[in-house]
């Protein structure tokens, strides 16, 4: 029965297995700034997660620590609220930095929001700033993307490729080096391979 997904949650499966480009980690006296930016990388179309939008009752810290380890990036907002010694930061902290230890690919984020130091873990990194009060969260957005995307694509998000067109470029490039080393060699391995 535990294996079974719960009423209030129609598709468990999908969204366990959903990809965040950003996570956002924010103390409870910046989450307005946190939704609005939340919101202005919506628009720009950057999958984040928040916890006021993603975070179902239940285990939260099961859920924060997942959400961390499907996530390209964590923006560390950091202000004199976010302090290490409460613990729902440092837990979500905590669950940072063990993410980033486990995945060369995680890009950790601190966005300073005042005058403050970077936790440790967090001084390598990168800074972006904002203050707190900005109306028009645009730069930050496109300073967001540009380091998920590269310079390129700051202003719109790059085409996925799709599986089905990946897989005939793979075939006609092995047709084509079949044609040039001698095609029963290569469809040999091929089918071995199969």
């Amino acid at each position: 029965m535990a294996d079974e997904p719960s009423s209030f949650d129609p598709k468990p499966e999908k969204e366990s297995k959903k990809r965040f480009q950003v996570f956002i980690s924010h103390a409870r006296e910046d989450a307005e700034l946190a939704e609005r930016l939340c919101d202005a990388l919506a628009e720009r179309n950057v999958t984040c997660w928040l916890d006021k939008k993603k975070l179902k009752p239940g285990k939260w810290k099961s859920q924060i620590r997942d959400a961390i380890d499907r996530s390209q990036m964590c923006l560390v907002m950091l202000s004199r609220a976010s302090e290490a010694s409460k613990p729902w930061i440092s837990q979500e902290w905590s669950f940072i930095q063990s993410s980033a230890w486990k995945r060369d690919d995680l890009m950790l984020v601190p966005l300073l929001l005042d005058r403050v130091d970077p936790p440790t873990f967090l001084s390598d990194w990168q800074t972006l700033r904002c203050d707190k009060q900005a109306t028009d969260l645009n730069q930050l957005t496109t300073e967001i993307i540009t380091l998920l995307w590269g310079r390129t694509h700051a202003e719109e998000k790059p085409e996925k490729k799709s599986q089905a067109k990946t897989v005939e470029r793979f075939r006609k490039i092995s047709r084509i080096l079949a044609k040039a080393s001698g095609s029963e060699h290569i469809r040999k391995e091929e089918d071995a391979d199969e």
